[in-house]
């Protein structure tokens, strides 16, 4: 097995497995539902927040995107280049969107798989808001947010200057904020509906921050650091984070909170998960 994806709210598991087959499970009952193929085990597998969609990198370079209840095909998610770099649903289901080989972004509707805009030059990393109507990338010292409203070719709304290395960005829930980590150990927050007005940056320290997240009610910031380190913030200026853990040996890979936020779960590149 390369790869997990649970759906909460349709009860599905699905499993990428290395002979580049998807697995499709009913968690109630044990049931295999589907076995879908052309799953490539570097590859992203994902559903969409509501469970109704479920989508893979393919050994074509593609993304085939399924029913994320029966695993039937809807439809093959392919542009002039290779995928590269992974895709991201947004969280209201609608949009998947994702980066070529060439540093194009792309933005397609889940619902027929029909593409709704690309824009060349986008750069590298991806982050979509919950509606799908703002996209991030992030290249050399700027952040640039995209249009995924307006057709295609998706037209640029702002460059966001900052400092050389942005390594991960992050939309929160309300689509009122977006985080930007470098690679001097600094996080980077906008508030607004255009994410325009910036505020002081919240930390400056060692290590360079590698996975950032909201909670649900944008209350919180958890922000994950190349040394181990997991960091809570209120996502505003303060002088220090709420908590900060040496969590684990090495560099944290992935945080997820819980629908509640009072849970946080962390996973590193050592294959350690903590629960907090």
């Amino acid at each position: 097995i390369r790869k997990l994806a649970l759906s909460s709210g349709t009860g599905r598991v699905a499993a990428g497995l290395t002979g580049r087959t998807v697995c499709l499970w009913d968690s109630g009952k044990g049931e295999l539902l589907a076995s879908l193929d052309g799953f490539v085990g570097r590859g992203d597998l994902r559903f969409s927040h509501s469970g109704s969609r479920l989508a893979y990198e393919t050994v074509c370079g593609c993304i085939d995107l399924r029913d994320g209840i029966t695993g039937a095909f809807v439809a093959r998610l392919q542009y002039q280049q290779e995928l590269h770099g992974g895709f991201v649903f947004s969280r209201d289901g609608f949009h998947i969107t994702s980066l070529t080989t060439e540093k194009t972004l792309t933005l397609w509707n889940t619902d027929d798989g029909k593409l709704i805009g690309a824009a060349r030059d986008a750069g590298y990393g991806l982050a979509v808001s919950a509606n799908g109507c703002l996209l991030a990338t992030m290249i050399s010292e700027n952040v640039k947010l995209w249009d995924g409203n307006s057709g295609n070719p998706l037209p640029l709304v702002e460059n966001l200057r900052i400092v050389p290395g942005i390594r991960t960005l992050a939309f929160s829930p309300d689509c009122t904020r977006l985080a930007a980590g470098d690679h001097n150990g600094v996080v980077h927050v906008w508030h607004g509906q255009m994410v325009e007005a910036p505020i002081p940056p919240l930390k400056e320290g060692f290590g360079h921050f590698t996975v950032l997240t909201f909670t649900q009610d944008c209350s919180r910031l958890a922000c994950g650091v190349s040394d181990g380190t997991v960091e809570l913030w209120e996502p505003s200026h303060t002088k220090g984070p709420i908590a900060a853990h040496r969590a684990h040996i090495d560099s944290v890979t992935t945080l997820k909170f819980s629908p509640s936020g009072r849970y946080l779960a962390s996973g590193s590149s050592h294959s350690r998960i903590k629960l907090w």
